[in-house]
């Protein structure tokens, strides 16, 4: 969160002028921080359990969470459905703030730190020594989980061992709306221009906003069929084809309210469409301001095949997963702005392009005259998930079972905006399953269970329990699961090498495909419930019902 607040304030200190050190350097009589505001929501559905759609994180095993939503997995496993059900998965809404976690006070401690570093650059500026400094405020940080739809799927027997499917399917949706407002400044310098000792005021007055959007959906088609049932176990093959649709919105406003006053009594406005001084008809502008817009859009198709064979109580699963690369694309997008026609370089340039102010040129006449600028933004940007071989396995123990993937990826998990690119070199990765089957009776050790059930949040699986007479529940399972992803990484294009290196070094551990505690049940004989109670990436609070008709 640091590096992001100081990133945000050195952005600002861009729209003042960096007063080229041929000159002396301005002093800042006041800086007030204004206020911060973010609101980060994630809804990512990647995982299993809860009757897993997750086409990511979820363990493949006939045994465990099979229904409809396999079609996003392993769709052989359709096969092993013998009626027609619908399903689909939700979750509810969680925030920080319903969870009891004040993030204002660690921002507004990471505001001070980073404001005390922003002003000992007395490279820029030199803050005056009866200057007035005030920090900024954090109005309000909101992160959390949207009640948002994850997926919905059919499946129906047509033929004999022939089940067709249909799915929809929403694995990521991020977005960030990032705020910063009532930003003041005051320099104060005297500078000659043009052989005249001018006195120069510049009270500036910034707004910052930033939005972001990432959302991936897809619309699977496919079916499961069994091609062999004998002495030698029973084998169900499936193939499905999926339309993929990825989005990536970029919004940027950096808007510069002020003025510069000469030799105390003369004012000249930036933003102001009504200056007399200015003439529009020659293209004339006293706009201040950088934007940056982008909906990057992309639709691409990919397959999977699946086969399972059950053999003397064991299943041995196959899949494989072609994902697509996304080549994202919007031949709309813009990035431009104004700045004072005294400044060279661009926002953000670096080197020979890096921003600057050459004050000697400052017209008298027109000191607030700004002039168009284009700031380098790409028309596109890259992204893909990483498609996959998984072989697996699961067996029962008693009443419960096991699984184990192992799963081999044949592409890399990345994202390219340029001069930007993360990328996870994916190799190998490793999944496994617990499933505990528990009574269908509250009696005898189910009590000494409570505390277990306590720890999956089964307050209604208990309430479906203790009225079971009416409720028909029965087949309860409680699943533990998790998953690990090996390889190298790669970061290009950040500015701090520091942060290159701390994210690439993260990126370089065995990272989560996911860590799961689900649990699922069936009540009314025929309506199956599922709940992811927590997981990583998924969060918590993610159910999903498959009703059998």
């Amino acid at each position: 969160m640091k590096k992001i607040l100081i990133n945000l304030l050195v952005l600002f200190a861009f729209s003042i002028p960096v007063w080229s050190q041929s000159s002396n350097t301005p002093s800042m009589k006041y800086y007030s921080g204004g206020e911060f505001s973010m609101n980060m929501q994630a809804s990512i559905n990647t995982m299993g359990g809860g009757l897993g759609s997750g086409n990511f994180g979820r363990v493949f095993s006939p045994r465990i969470g099979v229904s409809s939503a396999t079609i996003f997995s392993n769709p052989a496993e359709l096969a092993l459905l013998n009626k027609a059900s619908i399903f689909f998965d939700s979750k509810f809404t969680i925030t920080s703030s319903a969870l009891g976690v004040d993030f204002n006070k660690l921002v507004d401690e990471s505001l001070k730190l980073t404001t005390d570093d922003f002003l000992k650059d007395t490279n820029t500026f030199i803050l005056d020594k009866n200057g007035y400094k005030q920090y900024g405020k954090t109005s309000s940080f909101e992160f959390g989980q949207p009640a948002a739809f994850g997926s919905f799927a059919i499946s129906f027997p047509v033929y004999d061992k022939l089940v067709l499917g249909f799915g929809v399917y929403y694995p990521m949706d991020l977005s960030i709306d990032m705020y910063m407002t009532g930003i003041k400044t005051k320099l104060n310098s005297t500078k000659s221009v043009s052989g005249k000792e001018v006195i120069i005021d510049l009270p500036l007055q910034s707004t910052f906003a930033f939005n972001f959007l990432f959302r991936v959906n897809s619309m699977t088609l496919g079916g499961g069929y069994q091609v062999y049932n004998g002495k030698y176990g029973t084998t169900n093959i499936g193939l499905a084809v999926a339309r993929y649709e990825v989005t990536n919105y970029f919004n940027l406003l950096l808007n510069v309210d002020g003025m510069i006053i000469m030799n105390k009594n003369q004012e000249y406005h930036y933003n102001n469409p009504n200056d007399p001084n200015i003439n529009t008809s020659l293209g004339e502008s006293n706009n201040f301001n950088w934007k940056l817009n982008g909906n990057f859009t992309s639709t691409k198709w990919g397959f999977r095949f699946g086969a399972t064979h059950n053999f003397r109580d064991f299943n041995f699963v196959f899949a494989v997963d072609i994902l697509p690369k996304f080549e994202l694309s919007d031949d709309e997008a813009y990035s431009y702005g104004h700045q004072p026609s005294f400044m060279k370089g661009r926002l953000l340039g670096e080197d020979e392009d890096a921003l600057d102010i050459l004050i000697d040129s400052l017209k008298l006449d027109k000191p607030n005259l700004t002039k168009p600028v284009n700031n380098p933004f790409p028309k596109g940007a890259e992204f893909s998930f990483p498609s996959t071989i998984t072989i697996g396995v699961d067996a029962p123990v008693w009443e419960h079972a096991v699984a184990f993937n192992l799963v081999k990826y044949i592409s890399d998990l990345s994202y390219k905006l340029e001069p930007y690119e993360i990328t996870k070199k994916a190799n190998i990765g490793f999944k496994g399953a617990i499933d505990l089957k528990f009574k269908d009776e509250l009696k005898g050790w189910g009590f000494a269970l409570l505390p277990f059930r306590a720890m999956f949040f089964d307050f209604d699986g208990l309430i479906f329990q203790l009225f079971r007479k009416y409720t028909k529940y029965t087949n309860p399972h409680y699943i533990m699961s998790g998953g690990l992803f090996i390889g190298d990484a790669n970061v290009k294009g950040f500015g701090d090498p520091s942060q290159s290196k701390s994210l690439k070094d993260f990126l370089n551990l065995p990272l989560p495909t996911g860590l799961s505690l689900s649990r699922e049940y069936t009540i009314f004989n025929s309506l199956r419930v599922g709940v992811v109670v927590f997981g990583i990436p998924d969060f918590a609070l993610r159910f999903g019902v498959d009703l059998s008709i």
